[in-house]
């Protein structure tokens, strides 16, 4: 039998689905049969629209979609329960939208939704936020909002969130380091003071900055925490939505 001391040299990292997963019954393993070692990011949810659509904000298209849920088709990938097709449930919600009638077009990726987008099959096209750029730069595209707290920097400047837009909702696909439950104290000690320093490194803003995301770092009891009232929220969602087992 192998030391339990010895299960602290491999970690792995991880998101929302350590959580949907578990709730939709793909996977067995959820936050209780791992250790939490640190939230590491935050990583948004951009909704965009072709140049020339006629939908100029999330405002608009939540009017529309009280009246008329399924007046509009909206793209995500690469499945419902994924952290764009939620972010966009919570989004909506939010706004007043029965979700349950709500057209969402499933693509194998985001990549895919948004050429799905600019091929005119669907209204609008929902991804994180470091999916459109290059469309973005080109005029392709115009982003009607993001699931953020603030506004996001470089060419994501001049996309309001949806609280700007009178829609009281954040969402974040957050990024966890995670270890085997049979992590010592003093290995979970020693993944949090590596990690504290790594989120201080210039290369990792660097990298936040290219990928449009916000730092967060957590450990400990606030992690924990932070991890039960997310699932919390997904359990809800999931729920609502009929995607829970």
């Amino acid at each position: 039998m192998r030391d339990k001391g010895s299960q602290g040299h491999a970690i792995a990292l991880g998101g929302p689905n350590l959580l949907s997963n578990q709730i939709t019954g793909v996977h067995p393993i959820g936050p209780k049969d791992v250790r939490t070692i640190a939230i590491l990011l935050d990583d948004y949810i951009g909704l965009v629209v072709r140049a020339d659509s006629p939908l100029k904000s999330m405002r608009e298209v939540a009017d529309r979609l009280r009246k008329d849920p399924g007046a509009l088709t909206i793209a995500c990938g690469p499945a419902l329960g994924g952290g764009a097709h939620i972010g966009t449930v919570v989004g909506l919600k939010a706004a007043g939208v029965r979700i349950q009638d709500v057209r969402f077009v499933v693509y194998k990726s985001a990549g895919e939704a948004a050429t799905a987008l600019l091929g005119g099959e669907v209204d609008i096209a929902v991804g994180t936020v470091a999916n459109y750029p290059p469309l973005l730069g080109a005029g392709r595209i115009r982003a009607i909002g993001v699931t953020a707290p603030k506004r996001l920097g470089g060419v994501m400047a001049h996309a309001p969130t949806l609280e700007e837009q009178g829609i009281d909702a954040v969402f974040t696909t957050w990024r966890i380091a995670l270890g085997p439950n049979e992590m010592t104290p003093a290995q979970v000690a020693f993944w949090e003071g590596a990690f504290a320093k790594v989120v201080q490194t210039e290369e990792w803003k660097k990298d936040l900055e290219r990928n449009f995301w916000s730092p967060t770092f957590l450990t400990g009891e606030r992690a924990a925490k932070y991890l039960e009232r997310e699932g919390a929220l997904y359990r809800r969602i999931f729920t609502e939505v009929g995607l829970a087992k």
